[in-house]
């Protein structure tokens, strides 16, 4: 008998889970391949205005504008410019600059010479050759306005935080097409805007909403795409959109290469978004969604496509029973509350979480405060991130997650924390090393990421896994929020150490993180608990249960971007 045969021959009552279902049309078949690969595009093009910050608020060389020369420029026009120069513009204490960045020297009202004194200055030349035009440099955000830069960042991850709760509540009650789809027209008419932009509050305002629409796509579009995927291929088709991510990372790398100007930069990655306006038109919506909604009809009627294009038959009017999860979060916690192991556990997951999140957000946009070239900087903490993934796939299997976790957060940290000794005594031709280590610190929050994903819900049992998982991301949602003002440290600090001490916050956050996860119980192997009792004694051997665990259905091995 065949497999057209077998699959015509299906009772309906067999069919009792969308498991069973999957069993029968193909876990990852063709239809199920062809539309995962197109629905997490989205997903990888988020990565580019998450991370555009990097190239459109870096921080171009600058100098005050002579006020007697019309048409000062950053280079130098000849030694009559240099000496005017000299003359109006004092010396920078910043070995990495010549000249002050923010003060001018002024004249004497009784002699008309040139005094110590300085005064700070109202506009800027600036350095044109790695940037054409960045936003700080358009709009003058600079010196004593520095910090507006962090803010900006700052707005946008708290309108992903924001859009994480909005169109988590939209997928849910209207539909994952719908919810992606607006998703989709939020980020794009936001982008559109920010292209436009007139002022630094316009600039930040889109951005808030460019977050929200950005983290709905990407987490819409996941959710959508998983759901036509079998239990058995659902890690494997979950690991593919970190695949996705670091393409549109690299591809971000590329553009702002060869449009060095945040306006162009922005264009490029529009018309990118603008591609995926087609999904109101191609989109379907998921059959796991209609099923469960009592949508039974319409659920039919693609599956019956889905069976058609995986060359398999199905009987017709299947009904699948999808059980729904609490909607409340209060009780289980509540339960929670009365086991000190279990709130032990949870302060040091959510607290993994915070420092992944402020790790890898912060590392990431700190590549073009470290020196160096900025776009083989970011091109370095991309690849080292790729490497992280694989790495991690190969660890947790073999030596356990609470050894992986452990293990690449020190590693991580403690290279960050090595940053204090090239930066006070390497010299200028060593200035690699602390891109080497930053890099390092990449790789190792980059691979805890991904391990804290798989790690978490495997320490709680069933009637908690949710709600639980849930506080954890909520917590790392609040470093994603404040890790731009901690990479940008380097920017608000005068010191000689400035260019380390955000590597020095990450590593010390990355190395306690490190250690307090020695307590976690290690779950390699281990049956997911059903009870809190099994949760709480996770560290003994579980001796009568020793067959293999399957991770949770709702809990893919994938590190959330937002």
């Amino acid at each position: 008998m065949d497999k057209t045969e077998r699959k015509g021959n299906v009772d309906k009552k067999s069919i009792k889970s969308m498991d069973d279902l999957f069993e029968y049309i193909g876990n990852f078949g063709t239809y199920q391949k062809r539309f995962y690969f197109l629905v997490i595009l989205p997903a990888g093009i988020c990565a580019m205005p998450t991370l555009s910050t990097v190239f459109m608020l870096a921080d171009r060389l600058k100098r005050c504008k002579i006020p007697s020369l019309p048409n000062d420029t950053y280079a130098s026009q000849g030694s009559w410019h240099d000496a005017l120069i000299n003359r109006n513009i004092p010396l920078s204490s910043d070995s990495n600059k010549t000249y002050d960045d923010c003060n001018m020297l002024m004249y004497s009202n009784t002699t008309g010479n040139m005094t110590s004194s300085t005064s700070s200055c109202s506009s800027w030349v600036y350095d044109d050759s790695v940037f054409q035009n960045t936003m700080p440099s358009e709009f003058d955000i600079v010196c004593d306005k520095v910090v507006y830069q962090s803010t900006a960042s700052m707005v946008y991850m708290s309108g992903m935080f924001l859009g994480t709760l909005l169109f988590g509540s939209i997928g849910d009650i209207f539909g994952r097409k719908p919810a992606l789809c607006l998703a989709i027209t939020t980020q794009f008419s936001a982008n559109v805007g920010i292209i436009f932009a007139p002022n630094y509050i316009t600039f930040v305002v889109l951005r808030f909403f460019a977050g929200v629409g950005n983290v709905g796509v990407f987490a819409q579009a996941f959710i959508a795409g998983i759901e036509y995927v079998g239990k058995p291929k659902r890690v494997l088709a979950g690991s593919v959109i970190e695949v996705y991510w670091c393409a549109g990372e690299l591809v971000l790398a590329g553009i702002a290469y060869f449009l060095p100007n945040w306006r162009h930069i922005q264009i490029a990655i529009t018309c990118l978004i603008a591609t995926t306006l087609s999904f109101w038109i191609i989109m379907p919506e998921s059959i796991r969604w209609l099923f469960s909604t009592g949508r039974d009809k319409q659920a039919n009627e693609q599956l019956q496509r889905v069976a058609k294009v995986n060359k398999v038959s199905l009987p017709d009017n299947i009904k699948v029973e999808i059980e729904e999860s609490s909607s409340s979060i209060l009780k289980p916690l509540k339960q929670l509350l009365k086991h000190p192991t279990m709130i032990l556990r949870t302060g040091i997951l959510s607290f993994s979480w915070f420092v992944c999140n402020i790790g890898y957000y912060g590392l990431t946009l700190n590549s073009g405060r470290i020196g160096g070239n900025i776009y083989v900087n970011y091109t370095v903490s991309v690849l080292m991130e790729v490497a992280a993934y694989l790495s991690c796939w190969f660890l947790v299997g073999r030596i356990g997650r609470r050894a992986s976790f452990c293990s690449t957060m020190l590693l991580g940290g403690v290279s960050c924390l090595c940053s204090i000794f090239t930066v006070e005594y390497a010299s200028d031709d060593l200035s690699w090393t602390t891109i080497m280590l930053s890099s390092i610190g990449k790789f190792g929050v980059s691979a805890a990421f991904a391990i804290i994903y798989i790690f978490t819900p495997e320490c709680y049992p069933t009637s908690l896994r949710s709600s639980t998982c849930a506080v954890c991301h909520f917590v790392g949602k609040i470093g994603a929020v404040v890790s731009p003002y901690i990479a940008d440290l380097a920017l608000l600090v005068d010191s000689d150490m400035k260019v380390a001490l955000p590597l020095i916050v990450f590593g010390a956050a990355m190395i306690a993180s490190g250690i307090l996860a020695f307590a976690l119980p290690e779950t390699l192997g281990k049956n997911l608990p059903e009870t809190i009792q099994e949760a709480a004694y996770m560290k003994k051997k579980n001796k009568d249960r020793g067959e293999s665990y399957e991770l949770p259905e709702k809990y893919t091995p994938i590190k959330e971007k937002f």
